[in-house]
């Protein structure tokens, strides 16, 4: 199965998926009690597509299961006793067609949607509907509550509140927060750092020259997110949420995570990278790494600065061909 990100060019399609979705509830074991042109509806699917992370999973070039992702919590949840109530996405209308079911479409979409999620996930199970919330327990999620939930096409109805978890920690700081990134990332990677050779001078790798390069890249970091052992994050402002660099696990060096880092140019010199840098840092070897690694060019007096005040130890250096030309690269290392 193929799980991408909705576009446009699918919105006819999805429309006749959920059509039937709805339809087949009179017959269906799996009944979310929706109708669609109230809920779903057309405008509600365009919508999405444009503004949330909306997977659609295909098999031989149908659309075999689809869902949506919104960031935040929604406010009909607030009474519920949640475990994570900051860094939350919540999922709506997911559905397999009935011509895939059996096949474990379900649960490898959900995979793939937690894997892009933010720490926890939050949904809800209208009454009834069984082998939802059997399904949803399966997969990692935990009843939190039995309630009344109000529904714009139905009315007041009871319904069953879901959490997922993520089982890695979030790494918080006084004025920063790491999270995953997505798609809807792309023009804000791209304008923060991507796009600036000032910001590149230093890094392995050129200025994205359009912001199609940062789709592009973005999608193989997405794939990437499947693996247990992908560490990298979006470096965010509690302030505003906006989004001002990226950390991640670069590669592993005899199973030594190797950090690599970026930020904005306009967040230089207030100490933004050190905060994350010794969070990010001090995560890892929380999670069991006996030792972290990191490189800097060594004329990069900057970067060369924030990695010595995180308490890194200096062990040498080498030359090596970064963009074709010769340099001097600072080796450090931390132990647990």
């Amino acid at each position: 199965m193929e799980i991408v990100q909705a576009t446009k060019n699918d919105l006819s399609e999805l429309c006749i998926f959920y059509e039937k979705v709805c339809e087949q509830q009179k017959v269906d074991k799996y009944s979310p009690g929706w109708h669609w042109g109230q809920y779903p509806c057309r405008d509600d699917l365009e919508y999405a597509i444009a503004n949330r992370l909306f997977l659609l999973g295909r098999i031989d070039g149908k659309i075999a299961a689809a869902g949506i992702l919104s960031d935040g919590d929604d406010d009909a949840y607030n009474h519920a006793d949640w475990k994570e109530t900051k860094d939350v996405c919540v999922l709506h209308l997911f559905a397999v067609s009935p011509e895939f079911r059996g096949q474990g479409i379900a649960s490898s979409m959900l995979s793939v949607i937690k894997s892009r999620a933010r720490k926890a996930i939050h949904l809800d199970v209208i009454e009834g509907n069984d082998s939802a919330g059997k399904l949803y327990r399966k997969n990692g999620f935990a009843l939190v509550k039995q309630t009344e939930l109000f529904y714009d096409d139905i009315g007041e109805k009871g319904a069953e509140l879901y959490e997922w978890v993520s089982p890695k920690k979030a790494v918080e700081t006084n004025r920063l927060y790491l999270r995953r990134l997505d798609e809807h990332d792309a023009m804000r990677i791209y304008e923060t750092w991507a796009n600036d050779p000032e910001v590149t001078r230093y890094l392995t790798w050129d200025a994205h020259e359009s912001v199609d390069v940062t789709k592009k890249i973005i999608a193989e970091w997405m794939r990437a997110y499947e693996d247990e052992k992908c560490h990298r994050y979006g470096i965010c402002l509690k302030e505003t949420d906006g989004l001002i660099g990226m950390i991640d696990v670069v590669g592993y060096e005899d199973e030594v995570p190797v950090i690599g880092y970026v930020l904005g140019r306009r967040y230089w010199g207030k100490g933004y990278m050190t905060e994350a840098f010794k969070g990010f840092s001090d995560y890892l070897l929380e999670e069991g790494f006996p030792e972290i690694r990191i490189k800097a060019e060594e004329q990069n007096l900057a970067s060369n600065r924030v990695i010595m005040k995180c308490g890194f130890d200096f062990v040498g250096k080498k030359t090596m061909l970064v963009k074709g030309r010769d340099v001097i690269i600072n080796k450090y290392r931390k132990k647990a």
